[in-house]
């Protein structure tokens, strides 16, 4: 089973002459065209916000290194057991 990868972005175009913005991801979803980055920026954050939670044990614990973002899978992170320290 292959998952859906998110990866928003904004793309700059031209519409009647003038600069626009609009918020695309690889999943397929789009905006609107906006004459401002701003709508655009929000509208890829109103898409990040509505995709469903990743569950607990499947988050990544070192994001930046393993450079995963919040709303997806970790395959290094996930289904393992957390060292337990307390000695």
């Amino acid at each position: 089973m292959s998952a859906v990868r998110h990866r928003p972005g904004i793309q700059r175009g031209v519409e009647r002459g003038m600069r626009t913005w609009q918020f695309v991801c690889t999943c397929g979803a789009a905006g609107d065209p906006h004459y401002h980055r701003m709508l655009a920026a929000m509208d890829m954050q109103r898409h990040v916000l509505d995709l469903p939670a990743v569950p607990e044990d499947q988050r990544c614990r070192v994001p930046r290194q393993h450079r995963v973002p919040h709303w997806e899978r970790c395959d290094l992170c996930a289904d393992q057991i957390p060292l337990w320290l307390g000695w």
